[in-house]
């Protein structure tokens, strides 16, 4: 097996994968309208017969379906097909503990299994490599998907489920594990655990990751791929279209391939509705072009994300859909889990608590955390510790119960979580996850241009034992502008304006590669994405090579636009600690 699982439609012309699409759509609209009763509702509702959609350019004429519609449609109402037809469920949490459940026949298994095939050559797997499948199993589709992808592939699949990293660390070393799949935060505490056990990256035999079921950052990529020494890939997935596999990265890193005779995928406008050009920042929705069990179409995922078909060099030529960059609604993905506030605020109604809580998420050593504040009432508040330790234990297995992860419950005194007149906050995520998190903050001090008062700046940076990592002078007939990256911002902050008036900035800096014309290359990005360079200055770090500092009018705009055609950028910590 080569570079693809199934070259001749992973490498389909557009005329092709669209001849496929449009002969598709047609029966799978007419198969859902004569099986599917609550959509054949919503289309009556709307005056749309299955005759109108000739192609998939007629789907923006149907109705959209939502998480909404499938928990009222629970367990059996969007079921296509007769139940002796299925041969598996898999299922989400549900905001009430009205849970989501998705239905799937063995044809439905086996083109799920080929989606992941695709994902797993296009990391390059291989028969010859084995496969640590490291996602859960049970009822979330993590586990399976990737599984029977490994097997389809011809890997040695392990099926070592989530957790049990003692367990997880022998077989991988004992059984020389080359393709890891889990989660990015458990790929990075894998990774965390064998350094702790004196591995070097190098011991095990580890040459690729292929993560999903939570958001991380490019940051995080890299940080996994140092840890472990593989090359990390991106896959994405969701329980109610099938799980992984929906769409995956391939070597270049920088989008995920969906899958496109499978699944048809439009961007909108999350309040109008309205379908969006190519490369317009909206909601992902999908149709599934030939489920059975579970046809849906135009599924609003919620995810907020941007399809290009700009030519990738893989040779594929299925659309891309960048990494979810948010999403439409209030659902907080932890530990790969779907967790709703309202979930939260049914248990504690339902334990005889009140509904004043406050929700803090957090990533720690890239473990997501759960916090949650619950305030009692006065009846319920305590001064003997025990009493309050106990009660806490029982709510928190309650949670787990209901969410399927276990937060930690701090039960406060009444009245001690702030009331807010408007629209109460009820979650603090303090995660960077939807931003590629790679701004670098630099220090602009504004000084007089009098002899003296430059070196004044730099010794008072000196003598409080700060390092100058990057530095650029410019001036005015007035003043003059020292631009400082520093080890440490915040104290160098407060030391100089004490004398000088000094604004922090954000920037981004760039990793050059040693040939004509990279620089040129990064202002084209730049360029072409509508982003405006008000000044940039270089510098070069010893061994590592050099890097180009950018001071830009947008700089979210600026990293995503660089990151997605895999320029290098890098983070304050890197320069820091240069």
């Amino acid at each position: 097996m080569g570079k693809y699982y199934q070259e001749e439609i992973e490498t389909a012309s557009r005329e092709e994968i669209l001849k496929i699409q449009n002969e598709k759509i047609v029966k799978q609209v007419k198969h859902v309208y004569e099986n599917v009763p609550y959509y054949r509702n919503l289309m009556d509702e709307k005056g749309v017969k299955p005759e109108d959609i000739k192609s998939v350019d007629d789907i923006k004429k149907l109705p959209f379906l939502s998480k909404a519609d499938l928990r009222d449609a629970y367990p059996y109402g969007l079921l296509g097909t007769d139940l002796k037809n299925c041969v598996r469920i898999h299922s989400t949490s549900g905001t009430t503990g009205r849970r989501v459940v998705a239905f799937y026949t063995q044809h439905d298994v086996d083109l799920w299994e080929e989606c992941c095939a695709r994902a797993i050559v296009a990391a390059g797997g291989t028969k010859d490599d084995v496969i640590q499948v490291a996602y859960g199993y049970g009822l979330f589709t993590g586990g399976f998907g990737v599984h029977g992808g490994s097997q389809k592939v011809g890997c040695l699949t392990l099926p070592m489920s989530s957790g049990n990293t003692e367990r997880q660390i022998q077989f991988m070393m004992d059984l020389g594990s080359t393709i890891l799949c889990c989660t990015p935060s458990y790929a990075a505490f894998i990774g965390e655990s064998l350094a702790e056990k004196g591995y070097k990256p190098t011991d095990n035999k580890l040459k690729a990751g292929i993560f999903g079921a939570e958001p991380w950052t490019e940051e995080m990529r890299r940080e996994i791929e140092k840890s472990l020494g593989i090359k990390a890939y991106d896959i994405y997935g969701l329980t109610e279209s099938s799980g992984p596999g929906v769409a995956y990265e391939c070597e270049e890193q920088n989008g995920m391939h969906i899958n496109e005779d499978h699944f048809y995928a439009e961007i909108i406008d999350p309040d109008t509705g309205e379908v969006l050009p190519e490369g317009s920042k909206g909601e992902l929705v999908f149709t599934s072009l030939d489920k059975e069990a579970f046809p849906l179409l135009r599924y609003r995922t919620k995810d907020i994300c941007v399809l290009t078909r700009e030519k990738c060099s893989c040779g594929r030529t299925h659309i891309k859909m960048c990494k979810p960059m948010g999403r439409s609604d209030d659902m907080m993905i932890i530990r790969g889990v779907n967790v709703f506030p309202s979930q939260i605020e049914t248990v504690l109604i339902k334990e005889g608590y009140t509904p004043n809580y406050l929700i803090e998420v957090d990533r720690v050593k890239n473990t997501d955390t759960l916090d949650i504040s619950v305030e009692l009432q006065p009846g319920q508040f305590s001064d003997k510790v025990s009493d309050i330790q106990a009660k806490e234990k029982a709510l928190e297995g309650a949670m787990r119960t209901m969410l399927g992860i276990g937060p930690k419950i701090h039960l406060v005194p009444p009245k001690s979580i702030a009331r807010s007149e408007g629209k109460a906050v009820r979650v603090i995520d303090k995660r960077k996850l939807h931003g590629y998190g790679m701004a670098i903050r630099q220090l602009s001090v504004f000084i007089e241009n009098k002899k003296g008062k430059l070196s004044d700046a730099v010794k008072t940076i000196s003598e409080a034992g700060i390092n100058m990592r990057a530095m650029s002078i410019g001036d005015s007939d007035d003043f003059g502008i020292l631009r400082l990256i520093v080890s440490d911002t915040a104290k160098a902050y407060s030391l100089l304006s004490e004398d000088m008036i000094v604004k922090v900035t954000d920037v981004i800096a760039v990793k050059m590669n040693d040939k004509q014309g990279a620089l040129y290359t990064v202002l084209r990005v730049l360029e072409k994405a509508d982003i405006n360079v008000e000044y940039t200055y270089a510098f070069t770090a010893r061994e590592l090579g050099a890097y180009v500092v950018f001071r830009v009018n947008d700089v979210e705009a600026a990293e995503k636009a660089l990151s997605d055609k895999g320029i290098v950028l890098m983070t304050e910590d890197e320069i820091k600690s240069i």
